[in-house]
Order: structure tokens, then C-alpha cells, then sequence
């Protein structure tokens, strides 16, 4: 299997949607999925797709390299798609193809040699009122793009490469129970969505049971293990990757040192304090974690019979009692956009927020 566990999650779904004997109507949304995770979808991914959904690989390569939305080659970081239908072509839906092409350099099916832009012709957008029309990245349709405005368009696009060659931490730090694990995962299937930056996911819970097995739960081999965490999220930034984190995080000695790890490799630290309260953090406890802390059968539990420094620092703080995910998400996704680091677009709504551990 290719694919992360998220994506397929979310295959799953599309596959839920069909009776059994008709999983091969998943096959677009499937492939969407894996493009967004992949970037393109090479030969190995398309079989595994194929495998997946329990359909014969021809099946999702006809599909795969009959839309001009699926990319069976390496694109750019930003591929622009110009309808040049007839009744587009007709409103100026040419001469906006040939002024990118003078623009950036290339004909359609190339792409620029620092890798940025990708340009070629698209199928019908069933907007030809609005030509010329184009889509970006398959999923942001523009219209009545003049000069000027293929102008603007190609400075945003330039200006968004350039923020997104520097990498991102997001640093989740809550309560057990808070709720960060669960937004953490939510923000994840949104950079993927999006499938513009290397995305990699540091859990707590994870992290612990592979990078730092061995350690035990006393504040120093706690911090320890916070540590590890940001300088692997640091070495990701290093490289433009974007990492989100979700540890409890509790003492701010260790949050300072994790901040300066990604700093000093040239990355941004983005801090989100989950401040879901205790009491709504004991009601939840779905591993019976508080009530063996409060029992003493679990020593130094943060919360309980460990202090949980709260940020001053946060740049963003979020209370999930009451809320759905998407809810609570928000509030993450307009930090996130105030600090000029990501817009990610709305995507499917989620669940609510349930009982969960992290």
C-alpha cells in the first residue's frame, strides 16, 4: 500500500457511497485523493488505486489519462489550465493562452525550469459566458482573466511559492483529552487536500511508542521526548517540509527550546494552545487516564499530579468543548491565514468532536 493511512480513509468513503457490485464509481474520487497526496500519479500508484478498489488497473488508467485534471507526469507547483474550446476560444480564451505562454516562457504541456508553473490547454469548464477561464492546481476556476489580471494572478502564484520554500511547524499543545490529536489530523487531511506542501505528522502517542521507546513518563524523559520531537520538526522545516505536532507539550522550558530548534533551521513556529478545560478533559477520558491519575495509579500526570504550563505565547488558542471539528478548526485555519502561512480552502465537513483521547 502506497498511500497513507488518511487517504485510504478517505477512499474508503467514496467507496461507502456505491453498492458493491459499482466500486469502479469511485474511481475519480480515489485518484483525486491519491493526486492530492502524491503531487502525480506514477504507474505504481495508479495499480495500487486499482488494487484498492478491487477494479482491473486498465479501468483507472483510462480514467487517469482521459482528464486532463489527473497528471500521469510531474507537473509544476502550479499548473494552469486555459480552456481553449471553441466557444471560449472565441472570448479572447487564445490570446490569454498565448500571453501566458509569452509570460512565463513555455507552450502548453511545459513547465518552467525553476519548476513553478505548468501550462496546458483545459477540457470544458462549462463557464464559456465567463472566458477566458482557466483553473489552477484543478481546483480554483478564475474568470474573465484579462491581461491584468493573469498579471495579478501569476504574482500571487509567485509570491505563494516563495512563502511555501519556507518550512512550517505546527506545534499542537494541550491536556490529554483536549482534543489536539483530533485537530491535528483534521489540519493534515487539509495540507493534503491541498497537495501543495510535504506534509509529516509527529504524534505524541507515536512518536513515543517508535523515536523514543524506552523513555518513562517522569518530566525529564517527558521533556526529553518533547525534544525529539521538535528537532525531527526542525530538520523538516530545514528541508520546506511543514510538520504538525500534537504532544502534550506542558512545560514551557521544552515548548522555548522546540521553538528555537526550528528557528535557528530556518523555519517557522506556529504555536496553538488546545485549551479545552480540565473538566471537560476528565469528561471525555476515554482511556480512563484521569481517573487513574486521580486514584494514584498513574504518577506525575499532567493535569492532575503534574502542572500543564499554559502558552503565553500561542499564536492561536482554541476551546473545543461544545464544537464540532470543523468548528474548532476554524479558528486554527484563520490564524493560520492573519500570519500569511497557509489558506487552506473549505473542505468536507467533518464530524464532531467526540470523546477522544488526544
Amino acid at each position: 500500500m502506497l498511500l497513507s493511512a488518511q487517504a485510504y480513509q478517505k477512499i474508503d468513503r467514496e467507496l461507502a457511497k456505491f453498492p458493491a457490485d459499482q466500486r469502479q464509481s469511485a474511481i475519480m474520487a480515489a485518484l483525486a485523493i491519491a493526486q492530492d497526496e502524491k503531487g502525480w500519479l506514477p504507474p505504481d500508484i495508479l495499480e495500487d488505486v486499482a488494487k484498492y478498489i478491487g477494479v482491473e488497473p486498465i479501468a483507472v488508467q483510462e480514467v487517469a489519462t482521459f482528464y486532463n485534471m489527473f497528471d500521469v507526469a510531474p507537473v509544476g507547483k502550479h499548473k494552469i489550465s486555459v480552456c481553449t474550446n471553441l466557444p471560449c476560444a472565441l472570448r479572447s480564451g487564445e490570446r490569454a493562452g498565448d500571453y501566458l505562454k509569452r509570460k512565463l516562457g513555455i507552450d502548453y504541456r511545459e513547465t518552467t525550469a525553476d519548476g513553478q508553473f505548468t501550462l496546458i490547454e483545459g477540457e470544458c469548464m462549462g463557464a464559456c459566458g465567463d472566458a477566458p477561464v482557466m483553473l489552477v492546481n484543478n481546483k480554483r476556476m478564475c474568470s474573465f482573466m484579462s491581461n491584468d489580471r493573469l498579471d495579478a494572478l501569476v504574482g500571487e502564484l509567485k509570491s505563494a511559492a516563495a512563502k511555501d520554500a519556507q518550512g512550517l511547524v505546527l506545534f499542537f499543545t494541550g491536556l490529554s483529552g483536549s482534543g489536539k490529536s483530533t485537530l491535528a489530523r483534521a489540519l493534515m487531511d487539509r495540507l493534503l487536500e491541498t497537495g501543495r506542501r510535504t506534509v509529516t505528522s509527529l504524534d505524541g502517542d507515536v512518536v513515543r511508542r517508535n523515536l523514543s521507546a524506552g523513555l518513562t513518563f517522569s518530566k525529564e524523559d517527558r521533556e526529553t521526548n518533547i525534544r525529539r520531537i521538535g528537532w525531527v520538526a526542525a530538520e523538516i522545516s530545514r528541508h520546506g517540509g511543514v510538520a504538525v505536532c500534537s504532544p502534550i507539550a506542558p512545560f514551557d522550558s521544552t515548548r522555548q527550546d522546540v521553538r528555537r530548534y526550528v528557528e535557528d533551521a530556518g523555519g517557522a513556529f506556529f504555536l496553538i494552545h488546545v485549551a479545552t478545560p480540565l473538566a471537560e478533559c476528565e469528561r471525555r477520558d476515554r482511556k480512563g487516564l484521569y481517573a487513574k491519575a486521580r486514584a494514584g495509579v498513574i504518577p506525575e500526570f499532567t493535569g492532575i499530579s503534574s502542572p500543564y504550563e499554559e502558552p503565553a505565547d500561542a499564536d492561536v488558542r482554541v476551546d473545543t468543548t461544545g464544537r464540532t471539528i470543523d468548528e474548532a478548526l476554524e479558528d486554527v485555519l484563520v490564524a493560520l491565514r492573519e500570519a500569511d502561512y497557509l489558506d487552506l480552502t473549505a473542505a468536507a465537513a467533518l464530524p464532531p468532536l467526540g470523546d477522544e483521547a488526544g
